[in-house]
């Protein structure tokens, strides 16, 4: 190869370097940053909110999607059901004692019981076998409870594109215990 052809090779192999290096940089994301009015409450808002209820109230969750698949669909034939969180729920919805709110509400007090899972994560395909429902000013807020992978989700509005909080739980014996008094439309197994 000539000198002259390699003094005008030479910058193409420059700018094909500098287009290799720059296509193969990771791709940037913009993420949209919420302002504080469009930010959903956090876990510690949802929980204080929760705490501070005046009135508790309880939907019974539907049968399992995987587990009671066939059950499921037979019941979701029912008109008395609703769906919020993208989980379907009987109506309506039931006031939740005082006793029932006191007991419910010391296990939710209790620090242990809300934790972050680190590691492997139950997974039993998350089911709400109840939710909780309460006000917070004038919006609704849910905590849906799913004993299978004791997890629970914390709502801050209806829909499943509203966000939530997902916590792991402990004390989940006792908060069966407390919620069982509010089966009366599932069939059992």
């Amino acid at each position: 190869m000539s000198k002259e052809t390699k003094n005008r090779t030479w910058p193409l192999w420059i700018a094909g370097a500098c287009l290799f290096v720059l296509g193969c940089q990771p791709q940037q994301t913009v993420t949209k940053v919420r302002t504080s009015a469009e930010q959903p409450p956090a876990f510690e808002e949802l929980l204080a909110s929760l705490r501070s209820a005046d009135t508790l109230y309880v939907y019974e969750g539907l049968p399992h999607q995987f587990e009671e698949r066939e059950l499921l669909e037979q019941e979701q034939k029912r008109t008395d059901t609703v769906q919020f969180g993208g989980y379907p729920f009987y109506t309506p919805r039931v006031l939740m004692d005082p006793t029932g709110a006191t007991k419910f509400l010391e296990q939710i007090n209790l620090p242990e019981t809300f934790y972050i899972r680190r590691g492997e994560p139950l997974d039993c395909g998350f089911h709400p076998d109840y939710a909780v429902s309460w006000m917070d000013g004038t919006s609704d807020r849910f905590v849906l409870l799913c004993f299978g992978c004791h997890q629970a989700r914390f709502l801050a509005g209806l829909d499943k594109a509203e966000s939530y909080e997902k916590r792991d739980m402990n004390n989940v014996k006792h908060l069966q215990e407390i919620m069982r008094a509010y089966q009366s439309k599932r069939p059992s197994r």
